[in-house]
């Protein structure tokens, strides 16, 4: 291909992103009547939607391959799902450093942040910590699909 990596990665990000605000767009949707804050709702989908694109593209790159990138997004997807699950099972005690690194895991956040967006009352102090923390981790993954798209893909 006559695309360097940098076109490579604006490109699949320009696609992955429309994509993924569709998706955003139908949970807006789905809760239109329930949305009190709209600026968090706006800052919840984008930055889900800069997270999931660089986890995909992170994938994707890693993978090479379609079906490899099913096999290795699937369990990373459900690996990232479970700590949202756990909520599910109240009577489920678990050690405090666990509890806390899954309340910080990707999927709390987003849900916290989608959360904050349907309180009555949002504290600032909570929107702006999972906002960082969400922004924080999508730069990281991109810094690393940036990282092995110029090894592989520079000439």
């Amino acid at each position: 291909s006559p695309a360097g990596w940098r076109q490579l990665l604006a490109g699949k990000t320009l696609a992955g992103l429309a994509y993924v605000l569709c998706a955003g767009l139908v949970i807006v949707l789905i809760n239109l009547p329930l949305v009190v804050h709209w600026e968090i709702m706006l800052l919840a989908l984008l930055l889900t939607s800069a997270f999931v694109v660089s986890v995909g593209l992170l994938i994707g790159t890693l993978a090479g391959t379609p079906t490899a990138s099913a096999v290795w997004g699937g369990p990373l997807l459900i690996l990232m799902v479970a700590s949202v699950l756990m909520d599910l099972f109240p009577g489920v005690v678990l050690p405090a450093w666990l509890d806390t690194a899954l309340g910080w895991s990707p999927a709390s956040v987003i849900l916290r942040l989608f959360r904050l967006a349907l309180a009555g009352e949002a504290p600032v102090a909570a929107v702006w910590g999972a906002a960082a923390a969400l922004t924080g981790m999508a730069v990281a993954v991109y810094v690393a699909v940036m990282g092995i798209m110029r090894r592989r893909y520079s000439v």
